[in-house]
């Protein structure tokens, strides 16, 4: 699809809101109103016409199923932004179950319409045009495998599971399984940010769907983590109750609406990150583990000057396809005013063109900067940087890969930010 060309001689698109050109902002011509035009797999059109009946806020409305002049099949639906869970920060622990208790009842709505999900990651709950964030891709989604449950059939009981991981990793900004044989027997990493809420869903979780939570019990867990949810109904949230922290992160009334800037007020209240007396060894700030997580398949990490180092791979993350080369670079300075240097890195990040997004955190403060570059003779590569400040520490995550841009590769990037923000606290 390219701009200016109608889909279907109504459905015009204005801009991409991916770097595959699979998903773009489009103007319908006959009704004038905004949509989102999304492409689909051709093997789900019955599963994105049958999508059209849902009606519920915590779901993205299903106007139309097209297809264009090449035969691609496209779902017209409500407008979106392009923001989705995995680009847009951590959530506070009442605000992911205040979240997951709206995307519950939606999937509830589904399947008493005989329709299933199959696809629940957080690549599939976006942000819509009134701020609210609501599930898209009902039939039609293929989620990466950390998001993928151990069954081969995809029930309502795959979707809680789903659910639950997505739940676990806007919290905690990685997925809740170490890898493949840690998914098939139900290990989940230990929760670091966001305790409560990972012991809420991990019933979901179990590997055999016989012994999952069923939504009424995943919901009840859910509802202590939201305050006076036992008062006021199931979703609705009293913003005093949060702290000024939050008040930017949620609405009060049914469904959620969430703006995320900064990751879980409770974590952050219970650490106190000390000053560093020494540089220190950037190599150890992240566990073999999650260093297999971020950098599947990598050699020995180099360490080429003080509070740095390198990770490579010739093959990239599992969930990139594509990827030819990958490359993690973890840089670490003291400094005197690390809130003045902050500010200069953002500043000189803005200048240099891409994008920079404002996270929050980790740490005190921190932002994305996004580089597409175009190297002559060898192709496009992409950048994700995460910068941020913690006492007086001011630490770069810089990840460099092959191929063009990746929401994926972003949510890398937090992910190890924020656990070497973890790691520093206890140093």
């Amino acid at each position: 699809m390219t701009p200016h060309a109608p889909l279907a001689g109504r459905y015009r698109p204005l801009r991409p809101l991916d770097a595959e050109g699979s998903a773009w902002h489009a103007a319908d011509e006959l009704l004038h109103r905004d949509v989102t035009v999304r492409r689909v797999p051709a093997d789900t059109l019955a599963a994105a016409r049958a999508a059209t009946a849902l009606k519920h806020r915590g779901v993205v409305t299903v106007h139309d199923v097209v297809t264009d002049d090449e035969g691609a099949a496209w779902a017209v639906t409500e407008p979106a932004d392009g923001t989705t869970l995995y680009t847009a920060g951590l959530l506070p622990q009442p605000v992911a179950a205040a979240l997951g208790l709206d995307l519950l009842d939606a999937l509830a709505h589904a399947h008493a319409l005989g329709i299933v999900h199959g696809g629940v990651e957080p690549g599939t709950v976006v942000r819509c045009a009134d701020g609210r964030f609501a599930l898209t891709g009902f039939g039609t989604a293929r989620p990466s495998p950390a998001f993928t449950p151990p069954e081969p059939d995809r029930t309502p009981a795959s979707d809680l599971w789903g659910l639950a991981a997505t739940l676990c990793a806007a919290a905690e900004g990685r997925p809740p399984f170490a890898g493949p044989d840690a998914l098939r027997y139900g290990q989940p990493l230990p929760a670091v940010r966001a305790p409560r809420l990972a012991a809420a869903v991990q019933p979901a979780l179990h590997p055999d769907p016989a012994g999952r939570a069923t939504a009424p019990a995943l919901a009840a867990g859910l509802r202590r983590l939201v305050p006076s949810a036992r008062d006021r109904g199931p979703l609705r949230i009293h913003p005093a109750l949060l702290g000024a922290a939050a008040l930017a992160l949620l609405a009060v009334t049914v469904p959620v609406t969430v703006a995320f800037a900064s990751p879980d007020p409770v974590a952050k209240s219970t650490t106190t990150s000390p000053r560093l007396t020494a540089v220190p060894d950037a190599c150890k700030l992240l566990t073999d583990e999650q260093i297999a997580q971020l950098v599947p398949g990598t050699d020995e990490p180099m360490n080429y000057m003080a509070g740095t180092c390198n990770w490579r791979t010739a093959t990239g993350l599992g969930d990139l396809p594509g990827t030819l080369s990958l490359s993690l670079d973890v840089k670490v300075a003291l400094v005197n005013n690390p809130g003045d240097s902050l500010k200069s890195e953002r500043r000189m990040a803005s200048y240099g063109g891409g994008e920079v997004i404002e996270l929050g955190g980790p740490g005190d403060d921190g932002f994305v900067k996004e580089t597409l570059m175009n190297l002559s003779g060898s192709g496009d590569r992409f950048m994700t940087e995460v910068v941020f400040r913690q006492a007086n520490a001011v630490v770069t995550v810089e990840f460099t890969r092959s191929g063009p841009a990746s929401a994926a590769l972003r949510q890398a990037a937090i992910r190890g930010a924020y656990w070497i923000a973890e790691e520093l606290r206890r140093a």
